[in-house]
């Protein structure tokens, strides 16, 4: 088989920045091209537009004017639910509106303009739901429509992590935790389900924080015993799990060691995380 002529765009957005990292497709594949332009997004409802303005600006100067492009949405943008298994649901449609449901019952009416996706599970277990302002969607399908490059998916940037390293969970009963810049997004594993998922902001740098955050995440599983601990901090390659008090024993820091990801220098790291 013949690789692709096109390159391949792995996109991040964040309300802080948005960041591109351009692939060449080949029989080895290779970075083209990095960009980064930051944006101060307000602390308010729709506080991505300022990434989107961000975007537009970030379009231009894209190497590759062709191929497929992946987006990674920051957990800022996201919200999720776990929805539990219902045996009397048939079909996609009943299994959706039986999520959205469920963040009715957290969020209230506005889960009415928020796109859903659940993740697929084995019957009987429950799912990770995300909702993401249905908006948010559509102005990052327009500006990616004038500019040569196909839209391959929008992800989380919990699920592009989790497909990443999903191999190395234990998940008969561990804390995966996903860190970005003063934000976290874990969830909880136990039996092999998915039992709890949580986000929450931090202060201060992870290493001191990391300690509070795996005690309030192990109380809010429901487990009895400590569960093993598996971080993934790709833009803060400095954080050390053997400081994480009375967790680091437990603690597994998950590490860009090959491919891609590792040659690329940390900030540019999650643009690449879902290709």
């Amino acid at each position: 088989m013949r690789p692709s002529l096109h390159g391949a765009v792995g996109v991040a957005i964040t309300p802080d920045h948005v960041t591109a990292v351009t692939v060449a497709r080949g029989w080895r594949r290779r970075v083209k091209d990095q960009q980064r332009v930051s944006c101060d997004s307000a602390p308010a409802e729709r506080n991505w537009k300022a990434a989107i303005g961000a975007l537009q600006m970030l379009l231009p100067a894209i190497e590759s004017r062709s191929g497929s492009v992946t987006v990674a949405l920051s957990n800022r943008f996201v919200r999720y639910v776990i929805v539990p298994w219902q045996d009397q649901l048939a079909g996609a449609d009943m299994e959706a509106a039986f999520a959205r449901h469920c963040f009715r019952q957290v969020y209230g009416a506005v889960a009415d303009a928020w796109e859903i996706r659940v993740s697929p599970t084995p019957p009987g277990h429950p799912r990770i739901a995300s909702a993401v302002d249905a908006e948010l969607i559509r102005e990052l399908r327009e500006a990616f429509a004038g500019s040569g490059l196909k839209i391959r998916s929008i992800q989380p940037y919990l699920m592009a992590a989790y497909n990443k390293w999903r191999r190395k969970l234990d998940t008969r009963g561990c804390l995966f935790m996903l860190a970005e810049e003063r934000f976290y997004t874990c969830v909880a594993f136990a039996r092999g389900k998915c039992e709890a998922v949580h986000s929450g902001a931090f202060e201060e740098p992870l290493t001191q924080a990391l300690p509070v955050i795996l005690d309030r995440e192990f109380v809010r599983s429901g487990m009895e015993e400590r569960p093993s601990v598996f971080v993934y901090a790709p833009e803060q390659p400095a954080v050390s799990v053997s400081q994480a008090g009375s967790w680091s024993a437990g603690s597994r820091h998950l590490r860009d060691e090959a491919g891609i990801a590792a040659s690329l220098d940390p900030v540019f790291r999650s643009a690449v995380l879902a290709l």
